[in-house]
């Protein structure tokens, strides 16, 4: 929390010293133009010399502040500059394609050596406030774990041989992002019977929204996904909009749609994991300045903190819903959890079949 204050102070000082210097440049143009106007009107003289007694105030505060900017500038970029020492490194990993990897010892040795060094640690720790080269949240779990999946010890070996083996763990982390329209059909066991599920998973993306109204029509409960790590992530599509944001925006135009105006809707907050590590650090006003907390005296990601959040985070999709007895549900989940998601299923089932029965 100290940090990030300490980040957010800084930040401040830089924009206020972006903000005179933009100050200070309109007003020697306007300088220039009042004297040019001066030679010709002598009342524009007593304007010229008033702007010019303020250009030099607003200059030396710059000069007192452009010090502890420079100062800024090179501790930012020592913070993040590479060393000369990784070249090799680096170039070994870009050697190789993302789609097929021949893991050897020395691919091994360059992805430990550069994920250890502080340059990259520090980048990683602020991945998030990389609005266009932004990091998939399944990278999160495989950086964190990359000593089990690369242990060390192989190195110590005569022959190298890779034996990684993926866990259950590992293969849910993974993530391929849906394109287009995947259709899915399950049975599952219920205290009536067997009863069998057509899932329609649609990708999120904006251009590929317009493929999702044909099932509208037809569909007896709407499964709405969002990650409630969004309030720190922002748009592949538009790098200044937070995806929590566009997700409130999206679920707006589709709960509120006539065509499914009795259909139930389960509304996933996703993520949790990555919500509960991020929130001591960044603040949800970080997404929504208006957010004040339940409990003020709570500290910075304790227990109160995070629930307090998710309940407004709760309240902003509600706020949505223009039909006041609309049915929405909603479930706080992290979808690798298998036995919390086992439980969910379990639960959404039932308001499936209670809605079938109910047709």
């Amino acid at each position: 929390s100290n940090k990030y204050t300490e980040g957010k102070e800084t930040y401040q000082k830089l924009k206020v010293y972006e903000e005179r210097k933009r100050k200070l440049l309109a007003m020697e143009k306007d300088y220039r133009k009042q004297l040019i106007e001066a030679a010709s009107k002598s009342s524009m003289l007593a304007k010229a010399m008033s702007t010019r007694k303020k250009i030099q105030t607003l200059t030396k505060a710059c000069q007192k502040d452009s010090k502890f900017v420079e100062q800024c500038v090179t501790d930012y970029y020592n913070r993040f500059k590479l060393p000369a020492e990784l070249e090799d490194d680096i170039e070994i990993i870009e050697s190789h394609s993302v789609k097929e990897v021949q893991m050897t010892e020395r691919l091994h040795r360059s992805l430990l050596k550069v994920w250890k060094s502080t340059a990259i640690q520090e980048m990683y720790k602020r991945r998030a406030s990389f609005k266009v080269a932004q990091l998939d949240d399944s990278c999160t779990y495989f950086l964190k774990n990359i000593e089990k999946i690369l242990p060390p010890a192989r190195l110590q070996r005569k022959l190298y041989i890779d034996h990684y083996r993926p866990t259950l763990e590992d293969v849910l982390n993974c993530r391929k992002r849906t394109q287009g329209v995947i259709n899915g059909m399950f049975v599952v066991e219920t205290p009536s019977g067997k009863q069998a599920f057509r899932v329609v998973d649609v990708a999120g993306q904006r251009g590929a929204r317009r493929k999702w109204i044909p099932f509208f029509n037809s569909c007896d409960c709407v499964l709405f996904v969002i990650s409630l790590a969004g309030y720190n992530r922002y748009l592949l599509e538009d790098a200044d909009v937070f995806r929590l944001h566009e997700a409130l925006k999206l679920f707006n135009d589709i709960v509120n749609q006539p065509s499914i105006g009795n259909t139930p809707f389960i509304v996933f907050l996703n993520k949790f994991d990555l919500f509960r590590d991020e929130l001591p650090t960044v603040p949800l006003s970080h997404c929504f300045p208006q957010y004040e907390t339940d409990n003020p005296n709570a500290l910075a990601g304790s227990p109160e903190d995070i629930k307090s959040a998710v309940r407004f985070i709760r309240s902003q999709f509600m706020k949505r819903v223009n039909d006041l007895h609309k049915a929405v549900y909603f479930h706080t989940t992290c979808a690798t959890d298998t036995n919390q998601v086992d439980k969910i299923f379990s639960s959404v089932t039932d308001i499936v079949i209670q809605r079938g029965l109910a047709a």
